[in-house]
């Protein structure tokens, strides 16, 4: 378990996302987080650097108290890939521990800590 002195590396789930250098890590804070296009009229809480096809609010993952499980809506025409299948507007998908994402170009990884609570990540090399 983390040091509570030392929070910076605890989340419910972490989003990865690039290559090389160029490479960026969210960790998930809250129930529900916005992915999107970078725009200075849209606030999102993961900023993807995709083509104009990327919308400024793309999709929304959250977590379903009631089934208790973490799933991604998706809010663009465009849509995404998930489970390798093309994923359009309104979908609903569950989120499995490992899930890549295709948004439209842009990779997105989803993990999800191996127990139910606030554990720390391994740092990034």
């Amino acid at each position: 378990m983390a040091d509570a002195s030392d929070l910076s590396e605890v989340g419910f789930f972490k989003l990865c996302w690039g290559h090389g250098e160029s490479r960026k890590t969210f960790l998930g804070r809250k129930y529900e987080v916005l992915i999107g296009r970078e725009s200075k009229l849209e606030e999102v809480d993961v900023k993807l650097n995709g083509s104009a096809q990327l919308s400024r609010k793309h999709a929304v993952i959250f977590y379903d108290f009631e089934k208790k499980g973490w799933y991604v809506k998706v809010l663009s025409k465009n849509g995404i890939m998930v489970h390798n299948k093309l994923r359009g507007a309104d979908a609903v998908v569950e989120l499995k521990p490992i899930t890549f994402m295709d948004f439209v170009g842009e990779w997105l990884e989803f993990y999800l800590p191996e127990e139910d609570s606030l554990i720390p990540f391994p740092p990034e090399d």
